[in-house]
């Protein structure tokens, strides 16, 4: 099984990142996909993030054309994903690929309204960062990041930003 390894940061990073997704999207349901696009206009995108990915995780074109292959891991596997929190498997690493895909796909797309496959990918998007990348983090890094920036936040409460927790080599060619 190959394994990805991230640093801390950037897995903190993906997680504030995927969530934001989520309210995003969760937030778009009253609003149109124009206003959703033009909120990701002077934010990082997930086409950025996209791109940082495939630098960090090195993705190769047979990688992706097996998305949703599906993968069995052994007790050996499962002992090192336990040990060392900061390994994403090949396959959680290509779901997290196919994600961002998708939802790059969504923004760009002309669509008018939100649909029943946008609610689809949020819910896939929120399972994946509870459900991978969540018991990976610290419970005080969780609970800071729950109040993470998002479209049509509520005014009156204190977010944090997501630039606050972009790892330093993100902007860096």
């Amino acid at each position: 099984m190959n394994y990805s390894k991230l640093s801390y940061k950037e897995m903190l990073f993906l997680y504030a990142f995927l969530r934001q997704m989520d309210l995003s999207l969760d937030r778009s349901r009253w609003t149109s996909v124009k206003e959703l696009q033009s909120y990701y206009l002077d934010r990082i995108s997930p086409e950025q993030m996209i791109n940082y990915l495939n630098l960090k995780l090195n993705f190769s074109s047979e990688d992706l054309d097996h998305l949703n292959a599906p993968t069995e891991n052994s007790f050996k596997d499962k002992l090192k994903l336990f040990f060392n929190k900061n390994l994403l498997t090949k396959q959680e690493a290509t779901d997290l690929y196919h994600l961002l895909l998708l939802f790059d796909q969504h923004l760009k797309s002309d669509s008018k309204e939100y649909t029943v496959e946008t609610e689809g990918l949020r819910m896939d998007i929120g399972r994946f960062y509870s459900r991978v990348l969540k018991p990976r983090i610290s419970r005080r890094s969780v609970k800071r990041l729950m109040k993470i920036e998002h479209y049509e936040q509520n005014r009156l409460i204190k977010t944090t930003e997501l630039k606050k927790v972009v790892p330093k080599d993100f902007f860096k060619p």
